[in-house]
Parts: structure tokens; sequence; C-alpha cells
């Protein structure tokens, strides 16, 4: 199970994932997430794989999450995106997701804990405020 978070008074997205994640769960909350009438693609996000048992995620379910974003990413606006993973089986799949989802205008990091990537997006939010 995967949660679409939009959060406007944070300024922040974000995707929880929950138990046994399969790759259609993760394209399904992907294409949830950009349909949402508060997306936006300049907004930080955040990827929580904190409450995650398993994600079944390959590099084919990556690449696809670049087709699907490829309309977004076109637009070139800055972004940060950081990822939770506090378990290494997880924070494998999150620097995988960072090497091909890091471009020229976002920057996609991952972190052991929720409070240094809150810490890290906001760092951002105070450089462009």
């Amino acid at each position: 199970m995967i949660d679409v978070v939009i959060d406007r008074e944070l300024n922040l997205q974000s995707l929880v994932f929950r138990g046994i994640v399969t790759p259609d769960e993760v394209l399904i909350a992907w294409r949830k997430l950009i349909r949402e009438p508060g997306y936006d693609p300049g907004r930080n996000g955040i990827v929580d794989l904190t409450a995650a048992e398993r994600i079944e995620f390959s590099f084919l379910t990556v690449s696809t999450i670049n087709a699907l974003m490829q309309g977004v990413d076109a637009l070139r606006v800055p972004q940060r995106v950081a990822v939770v993973a506090p378990r290494d089986e997880l924070f494998g799949v999150g620097r995988m997701y960072a090497q091909v989802r890091t471009t020229d205008h976002r920057e996609v990091e991952v972190f052991r804990d929720r409070d240094s990537a809150m810490l890290w997006l906001a760092s951002a939010n105070e450089k462009s405020g």
C-alpha cells in the first residue's frame, strides 16, 4: 500500500509506503500523485519507506517511473526529493531510485531517518525563500 499525501502547509508531497509493495502499486501511486489537484512539480517531495516490509522494485520499475514523469521532467522545475529508508535493503532501493531520478534540476538524496530528510528539504526552502 502507498499513501499519496500533498501537504500545502509544509509545501511537501509525499508517497508513504506500507507493508509489501508491488511494482504495480508503485506505478499506480506515481500516476495518482501527478494527477492530484494539488500536485506541483516544483514542490519538494518525500518517499517514506519506513513502514514498508518489502518493496518488489526493480530497475524496470524505475525506468517506467521515468517514462511516466517525462512531461513533468520536461518543465525542468527545480525540486528536491528525500527518500527515507532506515533498513539496508530499502536503502539500496532508495539509492537506485536516486541514481536514476537525479538530474540537473532535481536532487534526490536517501536518508536513514525522516528528521534528517526533513532538515535537508527545509534547507532548500530556506535557500529559495
